[in-house]
């Protein structure tokens, strides 16, 4: 094992889910919903995008180990090709139940799986609020 010093800020869940859903404003800010406020007034704040930690990654981890497990997610989940095959994706939707699933093609089973644990195991020791429930 080795000592390094941990980066002040890494996010959490990767910054291009973000995007893709269209959470952020023209500032670049998350909406952030407390629902009794909502309610009573329509007030919605925002935070600075992503949810981050501090002192849980060095900075090898956080940009090269982690990030090119994030570059390999977001290429499977949003679209795009990897340097060695296009990924496939077919939508299905089952007749009886209408229950929606997709068939990936071409996807590194162990490369996507390091990537989605590597998300729930930050969530998971973070100590930020907003992952508190």
């Amino acid at each position: 094992m080795q000592e390094k010093p941990l980066l002040k800020k890494s996010h959490i869940i990767p910054d291009f889910f973000y995007v893709q859903a269209g959470l952020y404003n023209e500032s670049h800010h998350i909406q952030k919903i407390n629902v009794q406020k909502f309610l009573e007034s329509k007030h919605i704040s925002y935070v600075p995008t992503g949810i981050y930690d501090k002192e849980i990654l060095c900075e090898k981890c956080d940009r090269n180990i982690i990030g090119k497990l994030e570059t390999y997610g977001r290429t499977i989940l949003f679209g795009g090709s990897t340097k060695d095959k296009e990924i496939r994706c077919e939508n299905f939707r089952n007749p009886n139940d209408g229950f929606s699933y997709s068939i990936f093609e071409n996807v590194n089973y162990h490369k996507f799986k390091l990537f989605l644990l590597s998300i729930l195991w930050r969530s998971a020791i973070s100590k930020n609020e907003l992952l508190r429930c």
